[in-house]
């Protein structure tokens, strides 16, 4: 929560609101369970701890930021049409650099002996759950 009362330098006091009621009750309320569950000397200072930690909060202003308008199904089809847009240029770079460049290496590919290097294989290899050392290269 660090930095959470810090106020936009635009904002009028008028916008600045406490956290809400409900939620502090159940936090402390939440508090003084786990505190009186403490069966050591850490759980009772660390539910010390989060009590004084709950009242810094408690006494915070926060801005009130107007409610965001939700994404139309406009915004977010032309959201997915960029970015897949993006995702198949890409892909077509890839293809691209893994492709051919030399007359030796089409008489290859025309002969179906260039290896078959796609970017679904390249990204299994690049894959967390691979299990494969790609190189820096």
């Amino acid at each position: 929560m660090n930095g959470s009362s810090h106020v936009l330098p635009n904002s009028d006091r008028r916008d600045l609101i406490s956290p809400d009621a409900t939620v502090t009750a159940r936090l402390q309320q939440l508090i003084s369970d786990f505190h009186g569950r403490g069966s050591n000397k850490f759980c009772r200072n660390y539910a010390n701890d989060l009590d004084r930690s709950r009242s810094v909060f408690c006494k915070e202003k926060f801005v009130a930021l107007p409610d965001s308008a939700p994404y139309t199904t406009e915004v977010l089809l032309e959201y997915h049409s960029l970015h897949s847009r993006q995702f198949q240029d890409a892909l077509a770079s890839i293809v691209h650099v893994l492709s051919p460049v030399s007359v030796a290496e089409n008489a290859l590919y025309n002969a179906g002996l260039w290896p078959r290097v796609t970017p679904n294989l390249l990204f299994t290899r690049m894959a967390s759950a691979s299990g494969s050392c790609l190189g820096k290269a």
